[in-house]
């Protein structure tokens, strides 16, 4: 049965998740639940983090990290991005190259698993950049939460979010997103730019087991249960699991004759295949 998203019911379940979510993406910060889809938190990212004018870099990878760009434009941020072939990873280097050219860069916004190709990118290689320069580096981990580790706090990430219908298991509707005391530090100097993603009041009423507006409660409830579920044998083991899936699930495409897309640098939990000639 439903329960009241004002009431001490729910406010019990939020304080259970809020633990689990914390192991989850390896922080002490809070982690945010919103009510919207994963593009949904991008959007809060950008317009809580950068005020229109200022400088991004987007690593454009796929069809995803083009979103990165489109977002960032509508906020009027200026945008200079990173193109790299569908199937391929950016290098640290690439990054590296840009944040030195142009130290006015504010962010750098990157998929750690780009959904449309099935390639992992290099961000723990990258965060070791970011964080000695005044870029912040927001994530996307969509498709990659659950499935393979992006430790926030040990990597030196700004924003991490994800999605609940991937490595959560839950159906659509609910986005998840954290940030370091930098990043948080950059959105309490700035007035979001929306009304509806205003990360700042939305971490108060989390603080108070609640969220700004209207709960999604089926969602927070499965949220809870999934974690249960993800967490029950430590994360060493979750994601030796998703690897061994991965690995059994491109060895067994491979034996079929398919051709795998992302050959090298792949997503765990994502396998990208060519279409075979005449379909």
């Amino acid at each position: 049965d439903m329960i009241h998203h004002r009431k001490g019911e729910f406010k019990e379940i939020m304080a259970q998740v809020q633990v689990g979510l914390k192991t989850l993406f390896g922080t002490t910060s809070t982690v945010l639940p919103l009510s919207c889809s994963g593009t949904g938190a991008m959007t809060a990212a950008v317009y809580n983090l950068f005020a229109p004018g200022q400088k991004v870099l987007v690593v454009e990878g796929g069809k995803f990290g083009q979103r990165w760009r489109e977002i960032a434009l509508s906020h009027g941020l200026e945008v200079q991005s990173i193109i790299v072939p569908w199937g391929e990873v950016v290098t640290a280097e690439a990054v590296q190259a840009a944040l030195n050219a142009d130290p006015s860069i504010a962010g750098v916004l990157i998929q750690l698993s780009e959904t449309s190709t099935g390639v992992l990118h290099p961000v723990e290689e990258v965060a070791r950049i970011t964080r000695d320069s005044q870029a912040l580096l927001l994530v996307d981990g969509i498709s990659a939460v659950g499935l393979s580790p992006c430790p926030m706090d040990e990597w030196g990430v700004d924003c991490l979010l994800t999605g609940s219908q991937k490595g959560l298991m839950l159906p659509p509707g609910l986005a998840l997103l954290a940030l370091s005391e930098r990043a948080w530090a950059c959105a309490e100097k700035l007035t979001p730019g929306c009304f509806y993603f205003n990360l700042i009041k939305e971490r108060e009423y989390v603080h108070k087991g609640q969220t700004l507006f209207t709960s999604p409660v089926g969602l927070i409830l499965g949220l809870k249960e999934s974690l249960d579920v993800l967490l029950e044998n430590g994360l060493r083991a979750l994601y030796a699991k998703q690897w061994a899936l991965t690995m059994l699930t491109r060895t067994s495409l491979t034996a079929m004759g398919l051709e795998l897309f992302a050959k090298k640098h792949f997503a765990w939990g994502i396998t990208s295949v060519l279409l075979p000639d005449g379909v």
